[in-house]
């Protein structure tokens, strides 16, 4: 580019055009910001300045160089005196105008001239250390003092000292200092210019020191100068009754729109040091007018933090909501003062303390669980979780409300109120969708809602995936149409709600149960009869999925009697829990069975094993189980856990087998078995493969999936090792008993009685295990028996082992008397009666084989024992031998002996079905007085 091009203007020998264009380049290629630019255009500017001297005379004159060197010497000390003019004139040297002005006149001189006078401005001001900050600034700005920051190491001193000044914190007006004399100006800076660094630096006894020095007290009426004096005495902590007449009074006293937010937030840190309630309620007042919600809410906290009342800490949550902290900062406030426990206020206290710390708990988990608070506490309490989680309909009621309160409440607690009501209206401002949807809405909390019409296209359509899910976040108990079209359209998608939990966490479970239980409606939980009030009797039915909340007891008094038409149904079976909360109810869980598909019942059944487990000693957990309890048993399950992980894992085992007709223990089923699994991966119990024949095989049966159970047939092919014959081999053949069911094939009990036969070789507990097993075994015999003649009668038994023990008897005699006459052929008989014996000893065989086999379990040792019994019979004619017709019988005797007493093949022992009673433990071989 030429130099014109560069200066952005024609050739011309003007020199007043050159350097208005020079100026005019300077705006934009600031030295500082543009220093290459700068340069550029600081060479075309004097080569342009040259080009018009260039066109005087060739030849030097020694006179005219002799002027023009005094001319830049005069035009030096002009620019110098000038320099000091300024400073000298206490108007002007705080006048930021004139000082660019002058700076602007210095950069069209040549380099050499700006050095010179650049050097005299710096060390001139270094002389005034007093100056102001944005005065500093513009020099360095100006008169490229940045340069010292690369120069030699005693200029990077001088240059780091002014870059540091130029950036100080400088709160007071220039325009307010133009209006003092300049000794007044010296020593309004000599105080200010030291606070403002004090305070900039954090150093309270340089404040300190500054402040029992003589101030300029005659100029303190000037705003700035009285902000920055108020934040030096708040940061020194100055509690004078001279400070807080001359300048805190004052201050809180002025109009709203006097000072910014920024500046009454100083003025509210001095009013909180001297803890006057008269100048915080003013300074409140301001706020209010300045609409400064935050703000209010952080005062408002500040001034009442430790007192004995739930206001710091509803306070201290809108403050968070509006103007989020670390939550590092709340985890340290150790002002709060929490109320007794086990009350509303302390439910209220946990909830908004847990808000602070980032954390959803469930000290309150629906409206509900806001009764009990009085009514000021409840009118802002509700507010404040409403607008976190409540309905669009609550939130307008208590709006409302929170209006009517304000005419009764003045102070603190209206101050409260205020916020609360900007809360809620920030809330309901989130409120989407179309009319007819927020019109269907608005009849939730009420009994109406549960008839609302089905939604239309244009309603599903009128909110996005989000914002679905947030309205059902808050309406959680949302019709049964409405949930299924929801389901259609993919915004409530199972797999996202496994994956993904929100709060409050009844709401949360009720979607996840809903969407997983595809059979169970709402209404089926009032039995699909409609009464007055059912809305919130809902509410308290499903907020048995959460933890936590107002005691369900203390609920009910709250609500509208129940119909007793109502108390035999889903509703009903929860009052006993709610009554005796802390009582263990067998009779009650027992009748959950009446409805299988309801998934509220888990979470009762899990809080009924809880209670056992902390309430109950392992001895009395023991005796319980072992008459059948299952909540004991894993309630013993969880307690054996860490210490005795084998037995642990077999107690679930027996709870898991049950849970397929008992669907109410699937909860508690689940939750232990994850941790087992953890204890197992602590424990280094996790094996590439597992042996049957070893007890490691016991920690592989953490599942409830039956097809990866094996047959017992298939276990019973390995031997087990010692280690593993008393305990662990039996109890896995009886667990996988018990996980398949009784089927028509595998139910060998023999392998079993190895738990009589070697019961002193277990420890105590794998005894007491062993007992509450076979109860559990027998259990699920009986249940079979009980269903089975229930719907077949006396044809249930299918065999009698007594029966064919007396025709394996039978067989026997005939042997003895057919042998000599159909084998030995003695001369004594006839052979029309030998022939007739031997007809009838092969019918007889046939019939024996036949009926023994009948009970046998699987198809290959039923054809085992026919084969064999057909071999040895008709070899024992054949070869004539008297050796073989005893095999054939042993064979009879043997193959009855090990049928089983109880159910093979869909069928019953026959004097089992006469008594209708099943004693597992005789069958197994327990010698107990209980046989």
């Amino acid at each position: 580019m030429t130099i014109w091009e560069t200066l952005g203007i024609e050739e011309t020998h003007d020199e007043t055009a050159i350097k208005k264009a020079y100026r005019k380049q300077l705006r934009i290629h600031h030295p500082e910001d543009d220093p290459e630019g700068f340069q550029r255009v600081r060479r075309a500017y004097e080569e342009a300045l040259a080009s018009i001297s260039s066109q005087s005379e060739s030849d030097p004159d020694t006179q005219l160089s002799i002027a023009q060197s005094d001319e830049q010497q005069n035009i030096e000390l002009a620019e110098i005196g000038q320099f000091d003019a300024i400073l000298a004139n206490a108007e002007q040297r705080m006048a930021l105008d004139c000082w660019r002005v002058w700076a602007e006149s210095v950069m069209l001189l040549a380099i050499d001239q700006q050095e010179e006078i650049s050097l005299y401005a710096l060390r001139t001001v270094m002389a005034n250390r007093w100056l102001p900050p944005p005065i500093v600034n513009v020099l360095w700005e100006s008169l490229g003092w940045q340069t010292y920051l690369k120069g030699s190491e005693e200029q990077q001193e001088v240059g780091e000292f002014i870059d540091d000044w130029r950036q100080q914190a400088f709160t007071v007006s220039l325009e307010e200092l133009k209006s003092l004399e300049h000794a007044e100006q010296r020593a309004m800076l000599g105080f200010l210019r030291p606070l403002e660094i004090a305070l900039s630096i954090g150093q309270p006894d340089a404040i300190d020191y500054l402040f029992s020095q003589q101030l300029v007290s005659r100029h303190c009426n000037h705003i700035e100068t009285q902000l920055l004096l108020l934040r030096g005495g708040v940061a020194c902590g100055l509690t004078s009754d001279s400070f807080l007449q001359q300048l805190v009074a004052p201050l809180c006293s002025l109009p709203a729109q006097t000072l910014s937010l920024k500046q009454w937030d100083i003025v509210a840190s001095a009013v909180l040091l001297f803890g006057r309630e008269d100048l915080v309620v003013l300074v409140i007042e301001r706020l209010l007018k300045l609409k400064a919600y935050p703000e209010v809410a952080d005062l408002l906290f500040q001034s009442t933090v430790g007192i004995d009342d739930p206001l710091p800490i509803c306070a201290a949550f809108l403050r968070q909501q509006w103007m989020p902290l670390p939550t590092v900062y709340w985890r340290t406030e150790r002002r709060f003062v929490q109320p007794n426990e086990k009350t509303a206020e302390s439910r209220l206290f946990h909830w908004l303390h847990g808000q602070l710390m980032n954390q959803d708990n469930g000290n309150i988990n629906h409206r509900l669980d806001l009764l009990g608070l009085p009514d000021f506490w409840h009118l802002v309490g509700g507010a404040l979780w409403a607008g976190h989680s409540g309905s669009w309909a609550w939130l307008r009621q208590l709006s409302e409300s929170i209006k009517s309160a304000q005419e009764h409440k003045s102070g603190r607690e209206r101050t409260l109120l205020i916020l609360a009501e900007r809360w809620v209206k920030e809330a309901l401002g989130k409120a989407k969708g179309c009319d007819t949807l927020l019109l269907k809405l608005s009849a939730y909390e009420s009994d109406a809602m549960f008839s609302a019409e089905p939604l239309s296209y244009e309603e599903i359509s009128s909110l996005s995936k989000s914002d679905w899910l947030e309205c059902i976040r808050r309406h959680p108990l949302i019709p049964d149409s409405w949930f299924s079209q929801l389901e259609d359209a993919e915004i409530i998608v199972f797999e996202e709600l496994r994956d993904e939990s929100f709060f409050p966490h009844y709401a949360d479970a009720l979607c996840f149960y809903r969407a997983i239980n595809k059979d169970v409606n709402i209404s089926h939980s009032w039995a699909e009869t409609p009464f007055d009030g059912m809305f919130d009797w809902t509410l308290w039915f499903y907020s048995h999925l959460a933890a936590g909340g107002e005691d369900k007891q203390e609920i009910i008094r709250y609500l509208s009697d129940l119909p007793e038409t109502q108390r035999e149904h889903q509703i009903g079976l929860l009052l006993p829990f709610a009554e005796q909360p802390d009582v263990y109810l067998p009779d009650a869980v027992q009748a959950f069975n009446r409805y299988p598909e309801q998934f509220v019942y888990r979470l009762i059944v899990d809080r009924q094993v809880t209670l056992l487990e902390n309430k109950s000693d392992t001895e009395s957990l023991v005796e319980m189980a072992k008459k059948g309890d299952l909540l004991a048993t894993m309630a013993l399950s969880r307690r054996l856990i860490e210490d005795n992980f084998d037995e642990a894992v077999v107690l679930w085992n027996l709870v898991a087998a049950a849970s397929s007709h008992c669907p109410h223990l699937q909860a508690v089923v689940d939750w232990q078995q994850q941790n087992l699994l953890t204890v197992r991966d602590e424990q280094d119990l996790v094996k590439e493969s597992y042996e049957y024949s070893k007890p490691e095989f016991l920690h592989a049966m953490l599942t409830t999936n039956k097809t990866w159970f094996s047959p017992t047939s298939q276990i019973e092919e390995n031997d087990p090792v010692e280690e593993s014959k008393s305990f662990h081999y039996p109890m896995v053949l009886l667990l996988t008993q018990l996980h398949l069911g009784l089927s028509e094939a595998d139910q060998n009990l023999l392998p079993l009685k190895e738990l009589s036969n070697r019961r002193l070789k277990q420890t105590p507990l794998q005894q007491d295990i062993t007992d509450i097993a076979v109860f559990q075994l027998q259990d699920m015999y009986q249940r079979k028996l009980d269903q089975d003649i229930e719907a077949k009668g006396e044809k249930a038994a299918t065999y009698s082992k007594k029966r064919l023990t007396f025709l394996s008897v039978a067989l026997f005699f005939a042997w003895i008397f057919v042998f000599p006459m159909s084998v030995l052929r003695l001369p004594t008989f006839e052979m029309g009666s030998v022939i007739v014996a031997s007809v009838l000893m092969t019918i007889m065989q046939g019939l024996l084989i036949w009926q023994i086999s009948r009970p046998i379990n699987e198809k290959s040792n039923k054809n085992k024992y026919i084969g064999y019994s057909l071999f040895t019979y008709f070899a024992a004619l054949l070869f004539k031998s008297p050796f073989l017709a005893l095999v054939n019988v042993f064979t009879h005797f043997y193959t009855v002996s090990h049928l089983s007493p109880l159910y093979v093949n869909g069928g019953w022992n026959r004097i089992v079905v006469a008594t209708r009673s099943i004693n597992m433990r005789k069958v197994l071989g327990f010698k107990d007085k209980e046989n």
